[in-house]
């Protein structure tokens, strides 16, 4: 059965309940139950599917968009979903914004955070700071972790037996090949030509992209220098100034030298983040 797109809402959702979703037979033959509504943001269609693969598989209710906006939307339903997947770089509105959405309405959805780029050599340690979000995924552990992930959090209907711990050689060899393709795709962001826009224009989103990952695994950092007195005015820290090298590293194998030479993209995506967290 496919993802259900935001037009569904108005018929599934109805007041009073929390995180409604689509309501379903047992299998076992007893009532019927409500599966729990999961938004999958991602702009992405390879990742957006494997998301949406995960979350129905595990026996949600799955609602799945592209955009920030629609996201927003969504979160004027009533009830509101159970949980969000969102990517950190969302076209339209971060992760992290609304993450911060979510707080100030004081709704009770979850929220676990896709990391929107995967290089081998990138950011290898756990993010400390998750802006707001309960929990993260990378793009090439969709297949394996995104459910057990959410039965944390959201407890699933009965409908299936529990997401099983993370086990990668546990994984089917439709699983393995459907993570390697997110590994490649995850990739191959890094270096996509979208042909209608102009140079400036992708090498800036793309610096949005690549900082929303540097962000997320620098959390620490980046809130210690917010946090320190004279904030704006003070050094980097030098684990941020190094993550900030392979962030241009990374933008460097992906845009024209001309284009990547004549300002500083990152850095003025990572300035930008950093005023819209006040």
């Amino acid at each position: 059965m496919p993802a259900r797109r935001p037009d569904d809402l108005r018929d599934r959702h109805r007041p009073g309940a929390v995180g409604g979703g689509a309501v379903r037979p047992r299998a076992d033959g007893g009532d019927r139950v409500t599966a729990p509504c999961v938004v999958v943001a991602c702009d992405e269609p390879a990742v957006r599917d494997a998301a949406v693969a995960a979350v129905r598989s595990a026996g949600y209710d799955a609602i799945a968009v592209d955009h920030g906006d629609a996201v927003v939307a969504l979160l004027d339903s009533q009830p509101p979903p159970a949980a969000l997947v969102v990517d950190v770089a969302l076209r339209g509105r971060a992760g992290y914004e609304l993450c911060d959405e979510i707080a100030a309405r004081g709704l009770p959805t979850r929220v676990v955070l896709v990391a929107s780029v995967y290089s081998k050599t990138a950011y290898k340690r756990k993010p400390a700071d998750l802006y707001g979000a309960d929990d993260y995924v990378e793009q090439h552990h969709i297949p394996d972790l995104l459910a057990a992930k959410l039965a944390r959090l959201v407890p699933p209907p009965r409908l299936v037996p529990p997401p099983r711990p993370h086990d990668p050689a546990a994984l089917s060899p439709a699983e393995r090949r459907a993570a390697e393709r997110l590994r490649e795709r995850a990739d191959e962001r890094l270096r996509a030509d979208d042909a209608g826009r102009d140079a400036q224009e992708r090498a800036r989103a793309l610096a949005r992209v690549i900082v929303a990952d540097l962000v997320l695994y620098s959390g620490r950092d980046v809130g210690a220098w917010r946090a320190a007195r004279g904030g704006r005015d003070r050094p980097l820290p030098d684990r941020l100034l190094r993550d900030l090298d392979e962030a241009r590293r990374l933008f460097a194998l992906a845009v024209p030298r001309d284009v990547a030479g004549s300002r500083d993209y990152v850095l003025e995506a990572l300035m930008e983040f950093l005023r819209s967290r006040g």
